[in-house]
């Protein structure tokens, strides 16, 4: 069943439901000048499949439109249909060594594979193991924090001649209760197999997600908490782009808080972001 979305009064852009909008389907409510026959005239001459429940609602306005209104308004349409199509779509980030795509249900193996590989373990997860069944609900909860914020955490593999290998996870994610007087702050998290460490993958993922942070989700910073041991973390921060502004609580412990800004990120080199497409399982080994 499709989803539609509205332009209402005043130009502004009301989705009904973004996690499935679809970029060339609007729901169209014309108000004064621009009334709803302009719209669906420069609707269709961007190939924009409309309905209007507005049609018959003010049928003066429909003879003040003009062709400067449809003018307007296909580049209004322009834009909303990009911006919908960046904004809801989920993407594959791919730099010189890495591929990044957003986990799928058929991941958990893959998952509870990093989370429980000691390195992760002592460093980020208290010394203590995981149930598979733990590893499962991390998935979901990773799955559905997608379908609500159009953000994640990747997948994160390395390309190698013929084929690629898992290395581990990084993206962004709410840091919702762990920082309580501010929920809705952004964090940067990885997690990589020991085998990974060390090689600059960290890092280099990190500019890519800081990157498509900026550029496509237009966030103003976003924030990493590390804890003071973990010295892998600390060292590379800086390589991303992040500064230290001084420790803070988070999940009731104090950890290094820094913070990373579009004028103090370091961008990707070659980053390359397309649209998300299940990848062949069979190319991936462990």
């Amino acid at each position: 069943m499709s989803r539609t979305t509205q332009v209402g009064q005043g130009g502004e852009f009301v989705p009904r439901d973004p996690t499935y909008v679809k970029g060339r389907h609007l729901r169209l409510r014309g108000h004064g000048k621009a009334g709803p026959q302009v719209l669906v005239k420069a609707c269709a001459s961007l190939g924009v499949v409309t309905t209007s429940s507005a049609y018959n609602a003010r049928p003066s306005a429909f003879e003040e439109s003009s062709a400067c209104d449809t003018n307007l308004l296909q580049n209004f349409l322009q834009s909303v249909i990009v911006r919908r199509q960046r904004e809801l779509l989920m993407h594959v980030l791919e730099t010189p060594r890495l591929i990044l795509r957003p986990p799928s249900h058929s991941d958990e193996l893959l998952l509870h594979g990093v989370y429980s590989d000691p390195f992760v373990v002592n460093a980020v997860g208290n010394g203590v193991y995981p149930t598979i069944q733990q590893s499962k609900a991390r998935l979901l909860s990773s799955i559905n924090h997608w379908r609500r914020n159009r953000f994640g955490l990747w997948m994160a593999f390395v390309k190698l001649k013929e084929t690629i290998k898992f290395a581990g996870l990084c993206g962004l994610e709410c840091c919702g209760t762990n920082v309580p007087d501010d929920p809705n702050l952004v964090e940067f998290i990885y997690y990589l197999h020991l085998a990974a460490a060390g090689q600059g993958i960290g890092p280099e993922a990190g500019r890519a997600v800081v990157q498509f942070a900026f550029e496509y989700l237009a966030l103003e910073k976003v924030t990493a908490f590390i804890r003071p041991m973990n010295k892998r973390s600390l060292r590379a921060a800086p390589k991303v782009g992040f500064f230290y502004l001084g420790n803070r609580i988070y999940n009731n412990m104090e950890m290094r808080y820094f913070e990373v800004c579009p004028a103090t990120a370091i961008k990707s080199n070659g980053l390359i972001v397309s649209p998300y497409t299940e990848p062949k399982l069979s190319q991936i080994r462990q």
